[in-house]
């Protein structure tokens, strides 16, 4: 090995125009990555066609008198016996003779060939051989009708998997009712939004937004979760989601002033529900001030006497209680969330059940970088309104006529929805809606503390991890693979001489390494799935 090092050196003093060639391919190679693998090639190449043309020419341009027997001592074949030498110049000590410029390009193309033997080289070919042969493994199955986790850190590839993922889940199941929660809010190309959007009209189906950005231009549609609950406590809950969640409930007052805020809209959205009245966000926003409540009453011929002396005893003694409460209601509707939940009458209204029934693509965008307040509460009303849809479909109350897929990307950063959507994850299975989970990496959920990543790791049935930085997370992934069994053989020595006695040690090794995932380049993943004990390594597919 070592005179493929030592060679090139010494040729080049005999030949500078082979180094010339040499190291300026060399250095073109290294800028241009493309061309790294043609370099020993072209080489040996330009250095065959040297040598051919020095043999056949016989040139005399060897300028050194000293190199002439140690030329013709090591040339069994006589290429060089013809040889006469001219008075030296300048020129001929750089052009040399074209034999020599051939062997000289030779030897240094199979030196820069040779060095990438050391055993370094060797064992990092090796791994990326084998990496190659995983990750282009045939398609991969992205439809699932089972809970699915996935993380990616930026730009590794988890929005095009996830966006691939719908596509291929509706070429499978044309019927099926998609619901995306876009924690990002972010719409520019290959977003989730303008994915959905070319998906929507490949498939020729109506794609539902649900515009909580700074972006008006998008439009959307008007939420109207209330419409088809027909229990009073299930209404209640989702209005008190708007006034009530971990950014608010600091400034809201004591946990008194909550509970008579329950009680308070509890029994005005049972009045209505008594009394055919429309039960809406903005009629129980208005009813919810005791004089209209009041006005209400009173045009209302049927009101039992016991009725309207409780509310209006209610009114009396709660009001002040609840009054702050649904003042931030009130200015909540007029602000940010007016676009959403009021609108101009214009916009087509829905909710998760309405949206399901027509099997559309609902995609729900969140902008908690700019709208956090907004975000966090409409996210959580969302959650909500998923979770009716299961409780519906697990008591019948919802046909079971399609299958349904929700996805929440980055949902770790929605506090106020975590216990919901804990509890659709670990119920939605029986009620055949599939839910996937999507995060930046393992270390956020680990971060959620309250046994959150043990739950939701018991609970999954298939993960999909793209490259994962700092240590944590790695490792967390690679467990998630789990170990197999390796058995280590120690040969033992004495005297740096070989004893012939070895040891066989039993370990249990990753089944993926964490290196490898902290490794994996953008766009390549690792997909493994629980049921089937079955690991791929694929990678991702653009929507055109």
């Amino acid at each position: 090995m070592f005179i493929f090092f030592v060679v090139p050196i010494l040729t080049t003093l005999i030949a500078p125009l082979s180094g010339i060639i040499v190291f300026t391919t060399k250095l073109i190679a290294k800028f241009v990555p493309p061309l790294r693998k043609w370099t020993t090639p072209f080489l040996l190449f330009v250095g065959t066609i040297l040598l051919l043309v020095g043999i056949i020419t016989n040139p005399c341009c060897i300028p050194f008198e000293c190199v002439k027997s140690l030329i013709l001592q090591a040339d069994p074949l006589g290429l060089f016996n013809r040889i006469t030498y001219q008075p030296f110049s300048l020129f001929n000590y750089l052009i040399s003779d074209c034999r020599t410029l051939g062997v000289c390009v030779i030897v240094g193309a199979l030196s820069i060939f040779a060095t990438r033997f050391t055993p370094d080289n060797l064992l990092l070919h090796y791994e990326s051989r084998k990496e190659s042969k995983r990750q282009h493994l045939s398609k991969i199955d992205r439809v699932s009708k089972s809970n699915q986790l996935c993380f990616g850190v930026s730009g590794a590839g988890k929005t095009a998997y996830l966006s691939r993922m719908v596509q291929d889940t509706l070429e499978t199941d044309p019927q099926s009712c998609i619901i995306v929660v876009d924690g990002k809010g972010s719409t520019e190309k290959y977003s989730i939004y303008d994915n959905l959007t070319k998906i929507s009209a490949q498939f020729n189906k109506p794609l539902v937004l649900l515009n909580g950005t700074t972006n008006d231009n998008l439009g959307g549609c008007i939420y109207d979760f209330l419409d088809g609950i027909t229990t009073p406590d299930s209404a209640k809950d989702m209005v008190m989601s708007l006034i009530v969640d971990p950014t608010v409930e600091q400034s809201s007052g004591s946990e008194h002033y909550k509970v008579m805020t329950e009680s308070y809209i509890l029994a005005v959205i049972r009045f209505m529900m008594n009394h055919a009245i429309d039960v809406t966000l903005s009629n129980v926003l208005q009813l919810l001030y005791p004089n209209n409540l009041k006005s209400v009453i009173d045009s209302i011929e049927n009101v039992d006497l016991s009725e309207r002396d409780e509310l209006l005893q209610r009114i009396d003694n709660t009001w002040n209680d609840v009054k702050s409460n649904v003042e931030k209601l009130r200015m909540f509707l007029d602000g940010q969330g007016n676009n959403i939940f009021v609108g101009d009458g214009t916009q087509e209204r829905f909710n998760i059940r309405s949206a399901y029934k027509s099997g559309a693509i609902v995609l729900v965008l969140a902008d908690e970088m700019s709208m956090p307040s907004l975000s966090q509460k409409l996210v959580n009303l969302v959650s909500m309104d998923i979770r009716s849809l299961v409780a519906g479909r697990l008591t019948g109350t919802i046909d079971l006529d399609k299958h349904c897929y929700c996805i929440y990307d980055e949902f770790t950063s929605y506090v106020s929805a975590l216990p919901t959507v804990r509890s659709i994850y670990a119920r939605c299975r029986s009620a055949e809606v599939s839910l996937t989970l999507a995060t930046q990496s393992a270390s956020d959920i680990i971060g959620l503390g309250a046994g959150w990543f043990d739950s939701i790791i018991n609970t999954c049935d298939r993960f999909v991890v793209f490259r994962q930085n700092g240590q944590e997370s790695p490792e967390a992934c690679a467990n998630l693979f789990g170990t197999e069994l390796h058995v280590t053989t120690t040969a033992r020595s004495s005297d740096f001489d070989f004893t012939g006695e070895a040891s066989n040690t039993a370990d249990r090794v990753f089944i993926v390494h964490p290196d490898v995932i902290r490794n994996l380049r953008n766009n390549y993943g690792i997909l493994f799935d629980k049921k089937i004990r079955k690991l791929q390594y694929f990678k991702n597919q653009f929507i055109d």
